[in-house]
Parts: structure tokens; C-alpha cells; sequence
């Protein structure tokens, strides 16, 4: 904690500190975090201090389809909780959809072997259900224009898609 104190007095003091945003994480944790998470953990963090593949572990295909998977069933209890229970569907349905890239990355890469880092560039390298996910996840806030119905078909389009990941790759 005394470390996270003198980082966080550290950023404070900075220029637009309001911008500052990052990951702060011991050597023992990291080496010891969750197999399924290190994948986006891996490729969405710019160490600052020595390379990152010093204390991570290879990343294997194993590893990222837990990730994939695991993904899929919290996005998909989210969802179903969200839908039955919600009372703003559409600005559920809006917060549902953002995470739903860092699905699609891994699941790209362990299909293909290639990571994408952008939304637009993975936008143009998928296809059927995948393409119509990421399009609706770069889309998202023209949900708060659609009608209860049209967010319901999104809703189903998402859960079958969750659904099928599930059943993929079980």
C-alpha cells in the first residue's frame, strides 16, 4: 500500500493527472495472476519498467481460450441479469457491449494466431456473428435511439453469440 500511496501523491502532482491511467502490480502478484487474464493483461499494458514477459509466463492457446470462455459466461450472466432485471435495458445493453471486444480480440487471435489491437482494424477481420458483434459494439450508443424491441433483438443476438462460444469451446 505505501507504494500505491507515494504513486498516487506522485500522479496528483503531475500535469493532467486527471488522464493518468494504468495497472501498478508486484512482482508476486503478477507472477501468480490468473492464467485466463494475463492474455489482455499482456497486450494492453506498455510496461514502463523492464518487459513484461520477464515475470509473465508464456501465453498459451490454453490461456486464452479460458479467457474467451470465461468471458462469454460473465457477459453472459451480465446479460441475462441486465435483461431480467434491468430497468434501463438500452444503457445496459450499451455498458454490455464495450467489453465484448476484449472477447473478440482473444477469441481472433486464438482462431487466426494474429492479436489485433484496434477496434476498427478487427472490425474488418471478422465475419458472421463476430462481425455483426464488433459492429454493434462500435455502434453502441445509437442503441439509446432503438425501440424496445430492437434492443430486445440486440439482447438475443448477444446472448446467442455468447451461447456459441460457450458451446465452441467447451
Amino acid at each position: 500500500m505505501a507504494d500505491m500511496l507515494l504513486y498516487k501523491k506522485l500522479i496528483a502532482a503531475m500535469p493532467f493527472h486527471d488522464k493518468a491511467c494504468g495497472f501498478i502490480c508486484g512482482k508476486n502478484e503478477l507472477m501468480n495472476w490468473p492464467k485466463h487474464d494475463l492474455f489482455q493483461l499482456y497486450h494492453d499494458t506498455k510496461p514502463l519498467y523492464k518487459e513484461m514477459s520477464h515475470f509473465i509466463p508464456e501465453i498459451n492457446n490454453e490461456y486464452i481460450k479460458q479467457s474467451v470462455t470465461i468471458g462469454a459466461a460473465n457477459l453472459y450472466h451480465a446479460i441475462s441479469h441486465s435483461y431480467i432485471y434491468g430497468n434501463n435495458n438500452a444503457l445496459s445493453l450499451m455498458k454490455l457491449l464495450k467489453g465484448t471486444f476484449y472477447i473478440l480480440q482473444a477469441k481472433h487471435r486464438l482462431e487466426t494466431g494474429n492479436y489485433v489491437k484496434s477496434r476498427t482494424e478487427l472490425s474488418t477481420k471478422l465475419s458472421g456473428l463476430d462481425k455483426e458483434i464488433i459492429d454493434l459494439s462500435n455502434n453502441r450508443k445509437m442503441l439509446a435511439c432503438k425501440s424496445n424491441i430492437e434492443i430486445d433483438q440486440c439482447y438475443s443476438i448477444l446472448i446467442n453469440w455468447c451461447q456459441n462460444i460457450l458451446h465452441t469451446y467447451q
